[in-house]
């Protein structure tokens, strides 16, 4: 890899880095909410069942940390990252920045990623026995 002078690579190698972790945290988690809804004794699927949260909360907070990253590099106008040079400019301020975030299709697949994330962790909170099944999809999603 080279590296030119002035070029800021920390938040596109950490943002990959979280891109990494949630998506495998996110196959751990519905494989955990799998063998969840398999199993017939309490004790196993309650083992199962916290491990399946804990994934799912790791790709959690890894989503937003995307989320964060990629508002930085367009905050601060690095424009070395594709993203951030073709959908916004130092000309916009700051409430059209936010929108350029969501802009193009890797940002709303980010947007809907992070209302996944939420939902699924008011969903994990709420859904009482249903747990298992409903989170075997929101992990899957």
């Amino acid at each position: 890899m080279v590296q030119y002078e002035g070029e800021h690579l920390w938040p596109g190698i950490l943002g990959q880095l979280s891109v990494i972790t949630s998506f495998i945290a996110a196959i751990f988690c519905a494989v955990a909410y799998f063998i969840a809804t398999r199993k017939q004794e309490m004790t196993e699927q309650k083992s199962w069942l916290s491990a399946g949260r804990v994934f799912f909360v790791v790709q959690a907070v890894c989503t937003l940390l995307i989320g964060v990253f990629l508002y930085y590099i367009i905050a601060k106008h690095y424009f070395e990252y594709r993203y951030a040079w073709e959908h916004s400019n130092k000309q916009l301020p700051m409430e059209y920045l936010l929108s350029s975030f969501w802009e193009g299709q890797e940002g709303s697949f980010l947007l809907w990623m992070f209302w996944n994330a939420v939902l699924g962790l008011i969903v994990m909170t709420r859904s009482g026995r249903h747990e298992p099944y409903v989170m075997l999809v929101f992990g899957a999603v």
